[in-house]
């Protein structure tokens, strides 16, 4: 019974070939030139078998250039074979009898690897995620539906661990799980609805070629990151305070240091009158209506400047040393109120230029 059952099973049970991988996942151009050239493996970037009965990787190590591996809900045990494959962006390989995963030396070989879809298998210790830890680049993990996530303090271990990942099973990683002994607010907490999303996105690829195969693959880790990075950037307190901070830094920063620019500038290239700050403010004058509003904007700069200078008179004493330590205090302050009244000044053009502009 047990030899006729091993039999039915080899039977039914695929493992990859060539000719086979060639056909579901080449285009028509390898499967013409396999029938001359030893193999076209290499060229391949995408595999694509779901359901397919598959007990082993068979020739499917032997892809180099391979990005995008999709052997989800088949019969699958190991995959140590696809350490030749460097290269890899996303690995699903769900719904499999996965017991363990390859050692640590497979994983830092992948230093791509950014989403690993590792549910509905049969992982049970915690030694799997230690050496999982090896992978450099891991953003995504899927392990929900495993003996593994039933142990206590699972979720912690793994976040704990794995210290690139950023989303494990279908939720983003939040700070109260980093961070110990904190007391978030609600919308911050672990697992709360704002932080779900979906890790194992089925695509409807079936009936595309194998470029745009690839191109729709590469495409979805590209979208999943950037909303896993779009959650955390509302959903992280550590985040949003380091925004507000480096914010009000630059603000600051820019308080500063705006009138003594502005009055390079503006004394330089503007009220030299210099033809090549003409040139980059209004652009090359043209013909017709773009001439007109080149000389109307001149024509109102001309008007309004010497209205914003009577407005703003300077003050009589106006010393050609602008050291101000080493003088008397009355002097002194004549020196500090002349130099306010001048970056004043030089601030009320630089606006008036931006309200021409803008």
């Amino acid at each position: 019974m047990q030899q006729k059952l091993s039999e039915i099973v080899k039977q039914i049970l695929v493992s990859p070939t060539e000719e086979l991988i060639l056909k579901r996942c080449g285009t028509a151009e390898d499967e013409e030139e396999s029938t001359t050239e030893s193999s076209r493996l290499d060229e391949i970037k995408l595999i694509y078998l779901p359901y397919f009965h598959i007990r082993n990787l068979g020739q499917i190590s032997s892809c180099r250039f391979l990005t995008i591996c999709i052997l989800r809900n088949n019969f699958l045990s190991s995959f140590d074979q696809l350490s030749n494959c460097p290269l890899l962006i996303k690995l699903d390989l769900h719904g499999n009898q996965l017991s363990t995963v390859p050692d640590a030396s497979f994983w830092k070989n992948m230093k791509s690897l950014k989403v690993l879809n590792l549910h509905d298998n049969g992982l049970h210790k915690y030694d799997e995620i230690f050496s999982i830890s090896n992978c450099q680049s891991l953003v995504c993990l899927t392990l929900y539906d495993t003996p593994l996530c039933l142990k206590q303090h699972y979720r912690h271990q793994v976040v704990n661990s794995i210290w690139t990942l950023k989303a494990l099973d279908n939720h983003v990683i939040s700070d109260c799980e980093v961070i110990e002994d904190i007391r978030p607010l609600p919308h911050f907490k672990p697992l709360n609805p704002r932080l779900q999303i979906n890790l194992c996105p089925k695509l409807d690829i079936s009936n595309q070629n194998n470029m745009a195969r690839v191109e729709m693959e590469v495409k979805s880790v590209k979208n999943l990151m950037k909303e896993i990075n779009k959650i955390l950037a509302h959903c992280s307190p550590v985040l949003i305070i380091q925004r507000w901070f480096r914010g009000h830094m630059v603000r600051t920063s820019n308080k500063r240091k705006l009138p003594r620019r502005a009055n390079d500038f503006v004394r330089s290239k503007f009220v030299g009158g210099n033809n090549d700050f003409d040139r980059f403010i209004f652009g090359s004058p043209g013909d017709g209506l773009k001439q007109q509003a080149h000389d109307k904007k001149k024509e109102l700069i001309k008007i309004r400047l010497p209205k914003l200078q009577a407005a703003n008179p300077p003050p009589k004493t106006s010393p050609k040393n602008r050291v101000v330590e080493n003088r008397p205090p009355n002097l002194r302050k004549e020196l500090l109120q002349h130099q306010h009244h001048q970056s004043q000044l030089i601030v009320n053009r630089v606006q008036l230029i931006a309200s021409l502009l803008f």
